[in-house]
């Protein structure tokens, strides 16, 4: 879609039918589960994109008993938009999940050892529970004060802890559709997260998990602010699109799902959903024609001609074309512009641009490699004044100007030039010492490639 959901929006979109406070997923799998303040109130969606429903909506979606299950939801998404159904059974619904929570003292609500929603704690690879500990208690407590700094009213401390949860983890879909590895421990969620931890499900602080975890995240922080809230298992309203059940609408609306690499010969259960969701793909493009006798969603392993048909793809959308399914190329494979395969007469003259363009590149890098520049500078009232030499001036296209007030990092781009000086009169106060450091770079086939730093130059701003 365009511009696509990403980095976690999709889980913004699809949870805002209770306000600030209900997290649904419309990925497989049930029960659902979701969570409740019992200040919350059931209203209209905020910010969601919906459409009425009507009788000829239902008829044509033609409904079926088996597929893929919209937890609680059913949606129909076509050019980027997400058409929720049957939405009044669905509030309907979670009123009678609201009423329940009244019958209850909401003391219940507020254990911050979260014994009472224990599976979450549960390590799906040992089976060991973990405790919430007085210690862990008191880091979250620092983590929701943090969020809600300078917040007085409950229901605003809910939306920021909302925005916090739904705008810093990311829905690991394989985990949830197969019902493994699903890591739900909201401390060393967030652990991982403040931290930039790398760990079981989290790379440098990039956290996956599922619904459970998000819900438990939020109950977490919530009772830490003294806000009971509950995690709720739904019912699903059982009718679902039969295109659901494909992989595409997982990469599609939640591109940031995948956290793979697919290479040759890999076939462990965890990659192995991946494998299958690039074979889809890659067949519907026309890449990739399975063994004969087999379909696509059968793989058990990531295969030689997989791998080819990967290369053939990278090729079309100019991407480096080792046959490793990695970051930008799953973007680029589920992406609603991704090409399909061409002629093999087509493609062959595709093939010879890309290759000289490649190496006209790989050229350029190796020379931008050997530039060198040095970098000086000189202040006067008001300004100050960068310029460097550069070794391959003459080879160069041009210059980047970056700026710090450390000398080690936190470096911005402030300037781009052909000249090699810039004087820099805005942004400058007096007495702060301000660094600078300049690259050169060179245009080669639509890529910059740029050369190393030059050594950085400061003065302190008169």
């Amino acid at each position: 879609m365009k511009k696509r959901l990403s980095k976690k929006t999709y889980v913004k979109r699809i949870s805002a039918v209770l306000i600030a406070v209900l997290f649904i997923c419309a990925l497989p799998a049930e029960p659902s589960y979701g969570l409740l303040s019992p200040l919350s109130q059931v209203g209209a969606p905020a910010k969601v994109t919906t459409f009425k429903s009507t009788a000829e909506d239902a008829a044509g979606l033609k409904y079926t008993n088996s597929g893929v299950l919209n937890k609680n939801m059913e949606i129909c998404v076509k050019d980027g938009q997400v058409k929720i159904l049957r939405y009044m059974d669905v509030i309907n619904y979670n009123r009678q999940i609201m009423e329940i929570g009244g019958l209850y003292d909401t003391s219940l609500y507020l254990d911050n050892s979260l014994e009472d929603i224990r599976f979450v704690l549960r390590n799906p690879a040992t089976g060991v529970y973990s405790s919430i500990t007085a210690a862990k208690q008191s880091y979250i407590r620092s983590v929701a004060s943090r969020i809600t700094a300078g917040i007085t009213m409950d229901y605003e401390k809910l939306r920021a802890i909302y925005e916090y949860t739904a705008g810093n983890f990311y829905y690991d879909s394989v985990a949830f559709q197969t019902h493994n590895n699903q890591y739900c421990d909201p401390y060393e969620n967030i652990f991982s997260f403040e931290t930039g931890r790398t760990g079981i499900n989290s790379q440098n602080g990039r956290v996956y998990t599922t619904c459970q975890g998000y819900s438990a995240i939020f109950i977490a922080l919530a009772r830490a602010q003294g806000i009971p809230a509950r995690l709720v298992s739904t019912q699903t309203v059982r009718h679902f699109t039969p295109t659901a059940a494909s992989y595409e609408i997982r990469f599609t609306l939640d591109p940031d799902s995948y956290k793979y690499t697919l290479y040759p010969g890999d076939a462990s259960a965890a990659k192995l959903p991946y494998i299958q969701a690039a074979a889809k793909r890659m067949a519907a493009l026309g890449y990739y024609t399975p063994p004969a006798g087999t379909s696509t969603g059968e793989e058990t392993s990531y295969t030689a001609a997989m791998a080819e048909a990967a290369k053939k793809f990278q090729v079309m959308t100019d991407l480096k074309n080792t046959g490793n399914i990695a970051s930008l190329t799953w973007k680029a494979l589920f992406s609603e512009d991704a090409p399909g395969m061409v002629s093999d007469a087509k493609f062959e003259g595709i093939l010879v641009e890309y290759q000289a363009r490649k190496a006209a590149q790989a050229e350029a890098e190796s020379i931008m490699n050997t530039v060198s520049l040095n970098a000086s500078s000189e202040a006067g009232k008001g300004y100050i004044r960068v310029s460097w030499t550069c070794s391959a001036a003459g080879y160069v296209d041009g210059y980047e100007i970056w700026k710090s007030t450390a000398r080690t990092g936190g470096y911005k781009k402030m300037f781009t030039t052909s000249k090699q000086t810039y004087k820099n009169t805005a942004g400058l106060k007096k007495g702060t010492r301000y660094y600078y450091k300049v690259r050169a770079y060179k245009e080669v086939g639509g890529k910059k490639i740029c050369s190393g730093w030059s050594n950085p130059a400061y003065r302190i701003a008169k």
